[in-house]
């Protein structure tokens, strides 16, 4: 875990240590609201990999300074080798298939009521 965090922070060096900020943060909130230690540390090596996408981000679109133009966001926006982007209807299956297991059943069903009377729209 230690040396993919190494990347990370080598492919960014401006945000040097971050996820491991993060993680500890993390950890202890988890711990403050009451998790259980194995929760907190759940929480804490997930907290560790959030920003793991950044790897596949050419330099050239990470540390860029000014704007992003629009063929720099189709390339971020795109498929990739490594995922397909998901239609609107397959990321609400994987919602309710995963509801109750990955997702906070209260957040799911409140997302998607937000859906069906057009709050959020994606």
């Amino acid at each position: 875990m230690s040396a993919f965090m190494g990347f990370i922070d080598a492919k960014d060096t401006t945000t040097n240590g971050h996820s491991m900020r993060v993680a500890q943060y993390a950890r202890k909130l988890a711990w403050k609201i009451g998790f259980s230690q194995e929760e907190c540390d759940r929480v804490y090596y997930i907290s560790l990999m959030h920003d793991c996408g950044k790897i596949g981000i050419p330099d050239a679109i990470l540390n860029k300074s000014d704007k992003l133009t629009v063929e720099e966001f189709d390339v971020m926006n795109s498929e990739r080798c490594y995922q397909h982007k998901m239609t609107k209807e397959d990321i609400i299956d994987q919602l309710q298939i995963n509801k109750g297991k990955q997702f906070d059943p209260k957040l799911v069903d409140s997302f998607l009521e937000m859906l069906a009377d057009k709050t959020i729209e994606f």
